[in-house]
């Protein structure tokens, strides 16, 4: 064998080396990519199953009449179905709409937004849930903000996925607090912070993955896919998430976007194509994981 054959082998074993190893990284990261992916649809199947067990329960005691028609707890039953259907139907929604942005499909429509009338119309709809826990929500968005261009929908989906975790994590007569800080001269931050337990620092990287722990290590009842949706929102308007927290102060879920997204142009509000439909879509890379 001569000397550049055997220079040839060597590159050649070198190469195969390589590539092997690379194919187990990759097969490594499928078969995580499986098992969260087997992880998720379990979990969804259970999260689909309560509420729909719930609604066929007490709708099968209403048809068998054993519930008087004058009864107040029929109104009560009743009451349940719809509560349990809304919730079929918001995590239906949820599930559709992670899926459309995870997808790359989620098309982008920005817009001047007002901050402050923006949160109040998301503490607004979740009027109900405060009242019901006696939360107090407090609202700091500072006076002279620079104009911010955003998916009005988009971020307030996003706002009431992390406004709704804070509503969960905090106890009764709580307190909520939403607050709007300006990043440099190109980005601003919009902040919730809750006044529960604080979320362990070791939870932290978690938290906005789909079915997150809360604060004690258990799993949220309800959809559980605000936050990793609201995650995906920020992430598809060129903004990224990050949570915090300290014991006795509660935690703090962060959303960090541009004030005006990259390609938009101030003067024309309108960023419409000829066809009417939105200028800007989401972007299909995967963007990095919350710090």
């Amino acid at each position: 064998m001569t000397v550049h054959q055997a220079a040839a082998r060597a590159a050649a074993l070198a190469q195969a080396r390589e590539t092997a190893r690379a194919l187990q990284v990759e097969n490594q990261r499928i078969r995580q990519e499986v098992q969260a992916r087997n992880v998720f649809l379990a979990t969804l199947s259970h999260e689909l199953r309560a509420p729909l067990n719930a609604v066929i329960g007490f709708a099968d005691l209403l048809a068998a009449g054993v519930v008087p028609a004058d009864s107040p707890r029929r109104t009560h039953y009743l009451g349940h179905i719809r509560d349990r259907g809304l919730q079929l139907l918001h995590l239906i929604n949820d599930v559709l709409d992670l899926s459309r942005v995870e997808a790359g499909a989620c098309v982008l429509a920005p817009e001047r937004v007002d901050l402050r009338a923006l949160i109040a119309g998301v503490v607004d709809v979740l009027h109900t849930r405060i009242a019901r826990k006696r939360l107090v929500v407090l609202v700091d968005v500072p006076p002279g903000l620079p104009p911010v261009v955003l998916d009005a929908p988009r971020l307030k989906q996003a706002l009431a996925g992390v406004l709704d975790h804070a509503l969960q994590a905090s106890p009764v007569a709580g307190h909520v607090e939403v607050r709007v800080r300006l990043q440099g001269g190109e980005r601003f931050q919009l902040a919730v912070q809750d006044s529960g337990p604080a979320i362990a620092p070791e939870r932290w990287p978690g938290v906005f993955e789909a079915f997150a722990e809360d604060s004690a290590g258990h799993r949220v009842e309800g959809t559980g896919l605000g936050l990793a949706l609201a995650r995906r929102l920020v992430q598809a308007q060129g903004g990224s998430v990050s949570v915090h927290g300290a014991p006795g102060r509660g935690s703090i879920l962060s959303m960090e976007l541009p004030l005006v997204p990259a390609g938009y142009r101030m003067e024309d509000d309108a960023a419409h194509h000829a066809d009417g439909s939105p200028a800007l879509t989401s972007p299909t890379d995967d963007a990095e994981a919350p710090e």
